[in-house]
């Protein structure tokens, strides 16, 4: 279980040929009523080592993130995170370690623009011990 916190502003600024922008600006940063709501996530994973005779030190990993939907409420709208799952694996030895990762679906992206955007991601690393200092390398 995680505690999220989430804040939301909302001002009106009226453009017209006299608006002056510097005020507006002002106004915009000093007036602005910002509304902040907590949530409760609920996130489960599994990891399972598999010790096979010729490749050991091979780990699978499975997690499911935001699963109870987590929503914030405000005066003008509201925020559902949406539940994010994710898988994967790595290989490690007492030098090196490898380790691959990837989202198994689209995840919604927050954004005010009519068209949801969506970020499917897959991530990958290495590192190597070298005595007194650990090489990291990933993406």
């Amino acid at each position: 279980m995680r505690l999220m916190s989430a804040s939301n502003a909302m001002s009106d600024i009226w453009l017209s040929t006299s608006t002056n922008i510097g005020d507006s600006a002002k106004k915009f940063a000093t007036n602005q009523p910002f509304e902040t709501k907590t949530a409760i996530a609920v996130d489960l994973g599994t990891m399972v080592e598999i010790d096979l005779p010729n490749f050991q030190y091979l780990t699978f990993g499975f997690v499911a993130k935001n699963i109870n939907t987590p929503t914030f409420r405000y005066a003008n709208s509201e925020i559902q995170i949406k539940p994010q799952y994710r898988i994967g694996m790595a290989y490690n030895r007492s030098f090196f370690a490898l380790a691959f990762d990837a989202d198994l679906s689209k995840n919604d992206m927050l954004s005010d623009s009519f068209q949801r955007p969506y970020s499917q991601m897959i991530g990958g690393g290495a590192k190597f011990d070298i005595k007194v200092v650990d090489l990291r390398l990933g993406l």
